[in-house]
């Protein structure tokens, strides 16, 4: 089962669509029309399943070390839900995963980004 298409995440108040980019069985690629923000969502199993979702922001900036040179940076993000293949349901796993997101709200980081354990 595949996920809409697009995608829009809201960074900083401002949506961004992201469009479908590539397909497998396990994963899906979303990528905006500037190339700046991206989205992967991945599935697999070993001895566990895991669900992973990440965000990656890339941009051109000025390099410090050489002003007339440019430079490619990135940042990301990643949610990884591991689940035992056994023994618990996807219910309970979810609410684990909503609780987390819900925990991670924009105070705490700020917080985490500030060194704070």
């Amino acid at each position: 089962m595949a996920l809409a298409d697009p995608q829009s995440v809201t960074v900083n108040g401002s949506a961004k669509s992201l469009p479908r980019t590539g397909m497998t069985d396990t994963s899906g690629d979303f990528k905006s029309a500037d190339g700046k923000y991206s989205i992967n969502i991945a599935h697999s199993q070993d001895r566990v399943y895991r669900h992973k979702v990440e965000l990656k922001f890339a941009d051109t900036v000025a390099n410090p070390l050489v002003p007339d040179q440019n430079m490619q940076v990135s940042c990301r993000a990643y949610l990884v839900i591991e689940m035992p293949k056994n023994g618990l349901d996807t219910t309970t796993v979810g609410y684990v995963g909503t609780a987390l997101t819900t925990f991670a709200n924009a105070a705490f980081i700020t917080k985490l980004l500030g060194g704070e354990s």
